[in-house]
């Protein structure tokens, strides 16, 4: 991720922008996990669940993401979620 203040450019890592939600007022991290469509307490975890999947797929494939595997990852996530919250 990059963020751009005032035409200075930094370069975060998810981790670095992980943290930084993390320190965001709660009402603040609320708009995020609205933002993310995921609605529990538990959006971090989700969130680092499917970066690890992804990182996994990447490694063993040794090609780079295409956006179609990010949005089948994307999909996957979200009928994980929507299975689970039925129950």
């Amino acid at each position: 991720m990059t963020v751009i203040l005032d035409k200075v450019e930094i370069r975060l890592t998810v981790e670095q922008v992980i943290t930084a939600i993390k320190q965001l007022p709660p009402l603040d991290q609320a708009l995020v996990r609205k933002a993310l469509d995921i609605g529990d307490d538990k959006w971090i975890q989700r969130f680092d669940q499917l970066l690890t999947s992804v990182r996994a797929k990447v490694d063993a494939d040794d090609q780079p993401l295409t956006d179609d595997d990010i949005a089948t990852e994307i999909e996957l996530a979200r009928a994980e979620r929507d299975a689970q919250s039925r129950h």
